[in-house]
């Protein structure tokens, strides 16, 4: 019995050691998952659609390119609701608030989704008409998600920019992603 008992108990301590070493692995992969690394981009697109709403909100749809950290180069498109334009006295200038989702693709076919709010400032002259662009804007955005690398990706940053009045604008981000991909060498 006593040879049954410890053929048995090593058993059981197989098992432990399999069920450990696994829930290790595990556990490296969720905090690796989890590292933040640096990330930036520069990007610029243009407009493919705009639908202007009764509320005088706009719906647009943008195509973009770009060369990101994690994703090296990379093509977009953004779906941005943009609010009606409301006056600020302190600035003198049009406030146009946005939010907005977006995919950025990578040359190999990984995507990176995120998600995005922020304002553009348009300048007004004494008679209020607006000052000749190009207008700031300024976001912040959060990763939500991607396929391949970037499968459960999560990060946060902002974008800073200039709309140039034709469709077409450009931007730089700055921010933080945390994903596994993103600390393979």
């Amino acid at each position: 019995m006593k040879t049954n008992s410890h053929t048995s108990t090593s058993r059981g301590g197989k098992w432990a050691s399999v069920v450990l070493a696994f829930a290790m692995s595990c556990l490296a992969w969720t905090t690796s998952a989890k590292d933040q690394v640096p990330t930036n981009a520069t990007s610029s697109s243009h407009v493919i659609s705009s639908t202007v709403n009764p509320d005088g909100s706009q719906d647009n749809i943008l195509g973009e390119v770009g060369v990101s950290t994690h994703l090296g180069k990379y093509t977009g498109l953004l779906q941005i609701h943009v609010d009606a334009g409301q006056y600020d006295p302190g600035t003198h200038a049009l406030l146009f608030h946005f939010t907005g989702t977006g995919t950025s693709t990578a040359a190999n076919g990984d995507t990176s989704d995120y998600t995005a709010e922020g304002v553009e400032i348009v300048p007004l002259d004494a008679s209020f008409a607006p000052l000749p662009p190009p207008y700031a804007f300024s976001s912040t955005w959060e990763i939500v998600g991607g396929t391949g690398r970037f499968a459960g990706a999560t990060g946060h940053g902002t974008a800073e920019g200039l709309d140039y009045g034709d469709g077409t604008n450009s931007r730089i981000d700055t921010g933080v992603i945390s994903t596994v991909g993103s600390n393979k060498k």
